[in-house]
């Protein structure tokens, strides 16, 4: 292996995160500086013959290592609104939503901008190195002052509304620029965008590879809405005077509507999905669809539980999400994960784990997506106390990241 010995270091941890989402014990990576990628990782013992004189060596002592952390749907845009869910009665959505509306079209660009600065930044400092932002209005320049390095990938899931489109054009990715590492155009939910609007976006993120994501199942009345047509999605609509009076219910479920469609498959992330029938359950597995929880979110906002029995039985991937600082207490992960797993004790720690770590940035970016060969970091580096297993090594990690014992590795 050929370079200046400055190129490489060699970290050793007592546990490591490693392919396939399978705990390494007593395991030391070589880390290529200038590519800035593993290069190889396995146990400390068998390490000797890669070694060279003069590469420095990092020992993190008692902490295990894990890829940063990926936070599949936030909205940071709606940072300025934090804590609007305390001030609306729990279980009112629709309340909730007018109330948001209303505050944030009362907002200046400068507080949305700064509020939406700050809490990236802050999402980096507690461990989240790539975030699946959605935002109606995408947000891009950041200040001069700002190092992009402190902050994380940025999958921008650019969010298009409105239920009576019938035509789109679509900017290039080129016209945006900004704080963007990758770009999906996409629809909000069935109840605010139009037949037309879903199938063209799902068409959009198709050609680029792209991923599509939608709301579904958050609320009942969305059920209600897609069946009769009838309820306060509709009393809104017209409202607001966006309703399509051509526009005839479907007479089914969400999912089943959304699969007429031909938008579902293995790179559909279905965010939130609470109000699900064991049919529409089907057909996200046989759609090979995501799942994207958002439990604190659903829970401030008295929306409904997670069916985590359809979700385990069936083994479907599901990745977590914090949602916003308007429907959710702050955009900590740990928080989210420990979380599901206290208030749904069929989630198992290790696969809560993987859902937050190589899990999300496999399937947002089809690369190396634990801590292995071809791996590009960051990597994040947990305190665990003594006496660890391969049993529990998993719920110590959430639990030390919830108290916040965790630090990034510099290289």
């Amino acid at each position: 292996m050929s370079g200046l010995t400055e190129d490489f270091v060699i970290i050793r941890a007592p546990w490591v995160l490693g392919k396939g989402g399978e705990w390494l014990e007593d395991t030391s990576i070589l880390w290529d500086r200038v590519r800035n990628r593993a290069i190889e990782v396995e146990g400390s013992k068998d390490f000797g013959k890669t070694i060279k004189t003069g590469w420095e060596f990092i020992d993190v002592g008692d902490r295990a290592l894990i890829p940063g952390l990926v936070n599949a749907h936030v909205h940071l845009e709606l940072s300025a609104l934090s804590g609007l869910f305390r001030e609306v009665l729990r279980g009112d959505y629709l309340g909730w939503v007018k109330s948001l509306m209303a505050k944030r079209d009362a907002l200046v660009d400068k507080d949305l901008h700064k509020a939406f600065v700050m809490a990236a930044f802050e999402s980096f400092k507690r461990g989240v190195a790539f975030v699946g932002d959605v935002s109606n209005r995408p947000l891009l320049e950041l200040p001069e002052e700002i190092d992009c390095r402190a902050l994380p990938v940025r999958y921008l899931f650019w969010e298009w509304i409105g239920f009576t489109v019938k035509e789109v054009h679509f900017p290039s990715r080129e016209d945006l620029g900004g704080w963007v590492e990758e770009l999906s155009i996409v629809p909000h939910a069935v109840y605010s965008t139009s037949p037309f609007l879903i199938r063209e976006t799902k068409r959009w993120c198709k050609t680029f590879g792209k991923v599509f994501s939608i709301h579904v199942g958050e609320t009942e009345e969305e059920n209600i809405f897609i069946r009769e047509g009838k309820g306060r999605w509709k009393d809104f609509l017209v409202e607001l005077g966006k309703w399509d009076d051509k526009w005839e219910p479907p007479g089914t479920t969400p999912i089943k509507y959304l699969d007429t469609l031909e938008v579902l498959d293995k790179q559909t992330l279905l965010v939130h999905c609470l109000h699900l029938n064991s049919d529409d359950w089907d057909i996200v597995q046989r759609r090979q669809c995501h799942v994207c929880l958002c439990p604190r979110s659903n829970h401030e906002l008295g929306v409904g539980e997670i069916p985590a029995l359809e979700i385990i039985r069936r083994n479907l991937p599901f990745l977590l999400g914090t949602d916003s600082l308007a429907s959710s207490p702050s955009l900590d992960l740990f928080e989210e994960a420990v979380f599901l797993i206290e208030h749904y004790g069929l989630f198992n720690p290790k696969d809560v784990l993987e859902a937050i770590t190589g899990r999300g940035r496999r399937f947002f970016t089809n690369s190396s997506s634990f801590i292995e060969p071809g791996f590009r970091g960051p990597i994040l580096a947990v305190e665990i106390s003594d006496g660890a297993s391969v049993k529990d090594i998993s719920e110590k990690v959430l639990y030390s990241g919830l108290r916040g014992a965790y630090t990034w590795i510099q290289f």
